[in-house]
Formats: structure tokens, C-alpha cells, sequence
């Protein structure tokens, strides 16, 4: 994605089904991106940050569900986090930009990097095989179809609760070395 937000965005999960398992999670398709496919290259992911040579505390990333451009937002990370991970720690991440009305929490995308625990991608504090695990990106439960994205919502005076909670669409994408609104340096493409 040359144009949104910046431009310069490269995708790295794009989940359409609840068929994920441990393994395809990482790599999926990874010859084919699709918009409107299951994509994974999240194996591959810091790759695609340390492809340039950038002096920079941080990098962008960013997560839409349903439509592009809807239901999360884009966010900053610290450069020495890991995008390959299964860590549900990395959490100093800042939100640059907000998609729709949303807030950080259990039952939404919570204020994590992205990571990987079994057949999911997502950015839940914990994982419990009882609960539904929110702010995933990926699933491979029958009963729900694709994941669940953010059920805690914003109150709307004439609407009532704002919420995205099934969405029919994931995305989640890294922004190869653009710059961030701070003072950074590229040195070259490698």
C-alpha cells in the first residue's frame, strides 16, 4: 500500500477464515498476498524492518479490520521489538492514529504488539481456552468466524455501543523504512 496514511506499507497478515493453525499462522500463502485471501509472511516480519538501515527508535505498523481503513489504526513501536514473536509483552506501543471509535482492553485490541500464541495472532494479555480471546487477527475456532476484534466500544448518544466484534476482514501491516514524525535517518535500502 503505496497511498494510505503515508504510504509505504507492506502486508503482513491478511485473514479472511477461521482455518489457522500453529503452523500456517507464520507462513501462509506467502508467494501469493491478498488483500481478500489468507496471507501470512508474520515468520518473515522483522525482515521487513530491518530491511533498511534506519536510525530510529521506532516503527509503524498498522491494523484494520472489516475495511481497510476501519476498526484500529495505526500505531508506533519500540525498533528492538520483536514482529516474530510469541511474546505478549511487548507492550509500549503508541497509537498514531485511530480507525473508527474504539478503546485499549481486554475485550478490544489491547496495547500490545501483535504475537503468536498457537493458531493465533493477536494482541490479548492472556490466552484462555475457555474465554474468546480478543483483538486477534487470526482463529481457528468453528464457532467463530473470522476472530474477535473489539467488543468494547465507545458509547454513541444515538446509537448506542460502537463495536466491530466478527469481522469479515483482518489486516495487519509494517511500514518499511518511511519516516516516523520524528528525526530519523535512512541510510540505504539493503
Amino acid at each position: 500500500d503505496m497511498t494510505r496514511d503515508g504510504g509505504g506499507w507492506t502486508l503482513i497478515v491478511s485473514s479472511h477464515s477461521n482455518t489457522w493453525n500453529s503452523e500456517n499462522v507464520w507462513k501462509r500463502n506467502s508467494d501469493k498476498p491478498d488483500l481478500y485471501n489468507d496471507y501470512s509472511i508474520f515468520k518473515y516480519a522483522n525482515e521487513l524492518k530491518k530491511g533498511y538501515k534506519i536510525k530510529a527508535d521506532k516503527f509503524m505498523y498498522r491494523l484494520e479490520a472489516n475495511e481497510l481503513g476501519r476498526w484500529g489504526g495505526v500505531f508506533s513501536a519500540p525498533m528492538k521489538y520483536d514482529l516474530s514473536s510469541t511474546n505478549a509483552k511487548q507492550t509500549n506501543v503508541n497509537l498514531v492514529k485511530k480507525f473508527d471509535e474504539w478503546k485499549f482492553g481486554y475485550k478490544s485490541i489491547d496495547q500490545r504488539l501483535p504475537y503468536v500464541s498457537g493458531s493465533l495472532i493477536t494482541t490479548a494479555r492472556g490466552i484462555s481456552s475457555v474465554d474468546e480471546i480478543w483483538g486477534s487477527l487470526t482463529n481457528n475456532k468453528d464457532s467463530i468466524y473470522l476472530s474477535t476484534w473489539i467488543y468494547t466500544g465507545i458509547k454513541e448518544r444515538w446509537f448506542g455501543i460502537t463495536r466491530m466484534d466478527y469481522p469479515k476482514h483482518v489486516w495487519y501491516w509494517i511500514r518499511e523504512g518511511t519516516d516516523l514524525p520524528q528525526k530519523r535517518e535512512v541510510l540505504h535500502k539493503a
